[in-house]
Formats: structure tokens, C-alpha cells, sequence
């Protein structure tokens, strides 16, 4: 159990590390056309969101296939 957690954890932040980069990227990208700070705040919870299912989907099928 303690190893399932341990590789939960660290898949949930890959995820949050995969998305703050591509956020970053976003940010950039969007601060170089059109600032809007509404439009970024969208953007960072919309990808919160995306990254959270994700992350639980995971891990969820990781834990499916680990089981004995």
C-alpha cells in the first residue's frame, strides 16, 4: 500500500510539473499576443482540472493492474 501511494504521488506530480510547464508556455505565447489576466485564469483551471482527472485516471488503472 505504501508503494501504490509513494507512485501515486510521484505520477500526480509529473502531472502538475507537465502542466505548469505547458502553462508556461501558454503564458508566454498568450502575454506576447494579447495579455489578458481573466483569459489566463481560465486557461489555469481548465488545465487544473484536466490534469487532476488525469492524474486520478492514472493512477486508478495503475492500481487496477497492480493488484494480486
Amino acid at each position: 500500500m505504501s508503494n501504490h501511494l509513494k507512485r501515486t504521488i510521484i505520477v500526480f506530480l509529473t502531472f502538475v510539473v507537465i502542466a505548469f510547464a505547458i502553462l508556461g508556455v501558454l503564458y508566454v505565447f498568450d502575454f506576447i499576443t494579447a495579455p489578458d489576466l481573466r483569459d489566463y485564469m481560465e486557461k489555469i483551471g481548465t488545465a487544473a482540472v484536466i490534469v487532476a482527472l488525469a492524474s486520478i485516471g492514472i493512477s486508478f488503472l495503475l492500481s487496477v493492474n497492480k493488484q494480486p
